[in-house]
């Protein structure tokens, strides 16, 4: 297989995938930044080539675990490409690999310099295949961002509430607490009773949500009524 060949399609994919991101924040140098969610976006080449990429980040303090998913490649998309990591104060690193079937060959795909603005990195790429320069380029993702509806009716209150935003993959718990005088009625997630519970989390949140909790007065206590003569006769009231 001829050098031409192998450099133009690796202009056109990146196999083996290392990243660096060095984050530009006011945060301090040690305090590990979050990087977990559903990211997605493009990468595109200096040379010639562009495709989509997609990462599926978990984290655990400073350690780093998911996939990766490569789109567009002359060796076809690759899907689910187990990633690793760690984050270490504004510098992420992470890997994942795949091999390709045409040539044989291992190749890595390095991320570096990319800015963390929000939900969005941003920075270039270079390509090695064997350890040789192949390629070189810029990519972008975007976290995804789902929302969850909290409301909550008269007689009591839920937290967080309004338009909740929650990073996909992530978990997200709703505590409710009645007013004096009042009980729960009743709480619905997504228009389905989960009964009078004081808390609901969601969990691996991957779409759009609602959560309404509705309460109800709780029953007067009954009301004894003894008689005047009762108090002041005792039994002998005819």
């Amino acid at each position: 297989m001829s050098n031409e060949f192998s450099k133009t399609r690796f202009y056109s994919y990146p196999i083996l995938f290392i990243l660096a991101l060095f984050v530009l924040s006011g945060d301090l140098l040690f305090a590990a930044v979050d990087v977990s969610g559903d990211w997605e976006g493009t990468w595109t080449s200096d040379f010639s080539g562009s495709g989509g990429l997609s990462a599926h980040i978990t984290q655990s303090g400073t350690n780093l675990g998911g996939h990766l998913t490569v789109r567009n490649t002359a060796c076809g998309d690759f899907s689910n490409l187990p990633l690793s990591g760690s984050v270490s104060g504004s510098i992420m690193s992470a890997s994942a690999s795949a091999y390709c079937s045409l040539d044989g060959s291992y190749n890595s795909l390095s991320y570096i310099g990319g800015n963390v603005n929000g939900n969005n990195i941003s920075g270039s790429y270079t390509v090695y295949s064997d350890g040789e320069f192949w390629d070189s380029g810029s990519y972008n993702l975007n976290r995804a961002i789902n929302t969850i509806k909290a409301s909550a009716g008269a007689g009591g209150s839920i937290f967080p509430s309004g338009t909740v935003s929650a990073n996909a993959g992530s978990n997200e718990t709703f505590t409710i607490n009645p007013y004096s005088d009042y009980k729960i009625l009743d709480v619905k997630v997504d228009g389905v009773s989960v009964g009078p519970k004081t808390s609901y989390t969601f969990t691996s949140i991957s779409s759009n949500h609602t959560i309404a909790a509705t309460f109800i007065l709780k029953p007067a206590p009954p009301i004894i009524i003894i008689p005047i003569l009762s108090l002041l006769l005792g039994d002998d009231v005819p």
